[in-house]
């Protein structure tokens, strides 16, 4: 392996594990050997081969106690149930000791108990599967295959969130959603062209068909909308991934679904037009297959 070059494992369900279950140790560095494609220990690594090879060793995503202090309260805001929520935000402002205290009291229900670790592990993992996104990014992909790649994303994505067509249910978040992000571009940038294409994908992507994407509890986490404009061709007329998603490659993950949706219709291209700053996107389609004219994208489907 070359200095600088360095690929992530497979995520396999028995390394998510792992990495989750070593996230919450406080005493113990882990890194992932890219190398022999496992966890490890500070301890475990040779301190010269370490000081050598450090791109060889990836640190596992950071989970603080400031982290796990969040987790509690968010859950506790979540809570239905005003009793337990009651006597859980009691503890979590009760100074010394809150860890202990509120497992006490969660501890004192099974089903409460379930829902809180249920709760903490799903946090744990949307850190992991973020950072393992980001360092994905940042390798290039350089080592992983593309049978590994795809594999791993797609089991990463199929069990965490759900992918339908009917937006009934979120028509009005998704109305929300893009008037904000309009209003954002509008107080940030002074490039009107940019502005006014971003307020005609808008409007024209209300008729269209839908691909959506949300997690298992049923948040919305993304869009994108496609009209069929001839018999060989589709156009993207919407795109959209909540912030605090972005960086799992959902996106890619969303336009690969329609080109499978697409190809059983036979349909042969997808054409996308693209505000500036979204031009980052451009990399999700291959470039042996696709076409650039200025800010837009005709994508050939294989």
């Amino acid at each position: 392996m070359e200095i600088g070059e360095r690929s992530l494992p497979y995520l396999s369900e028995q390394l998510i594990e792992q990495i989750v279950f070593a996230m919450e140790d406080q005493v113990t560095e882990h890194f992932i050997d890219t190398e022999k494609k496992e966890l490890t220990t500070k301890e475990l690594i040779d301190p010269n081969e370490f000081e050598m090879n450090p791109d060889r060793y990836i640190p596992i995503p950071d989970w603080t106690p400031a982290d796990g202090f969040r987790t509690m309260r968010d859950f506790v805001s979540d809570l239905q149930n005003e009793l337990y929520k009651e006597q859980l935000w009691e503890a979590l402002h009760s100074g010394k000791g809150v860890f202990r205290k509120f497992k006490d009291i969660v501890q004192t229900s099974t089903a409460l108990e379930k829902m809180w670790y249920d709760y903490k592990e799903g946090e744990l993992r949307r850190t992991l599967y973020k950072w393992y996104g980001i360092e994905q990014e940042a390798s290039k992909y350089s080592h992983l295959s593309e049978g590994e790649l795809e594999t791993s994303s797609h089991n990463i994505l199929k069990e965490d969130f759900l992918i339908f067509s009917d937006p009934t249910n979120y028509i009005t978040e998704i109305t929300e959603l893009k008037e904000e992000f309009l209003e954002e571009q509008r107080q940030q940038s002074n490039n009107y062209h940019n502005i006014e294409l971003i307020q005609k994908m808008s409007e024209q992507s209300r008729d269209n068909h839908y691909l959506l994407l949300a997690t298992s509890e049923d948040d919305l986490v993304g869009w994108l909308t496609y009209r069929i404009g001839n018999k060989e061709e589709a156009h993207i007329t919407y795109y959209y991934i909540k912030e605090e998603f972005r960086g799992l490659s959902l996106m890619r993950f969303l336009i690969e679904m329609l080109e499978l949706t697409l190809q059983e219709k036979n349909i042969s291209h997808i054409v996308v037009e693209m505000p500036q700053q979204a031009l980052c996107i451009e990399s999700i389609f291959d470039s042996t297959h696709s076409e650039t004219l200025t800010k837009t994208v005709r994508y050939t489907l294989t």
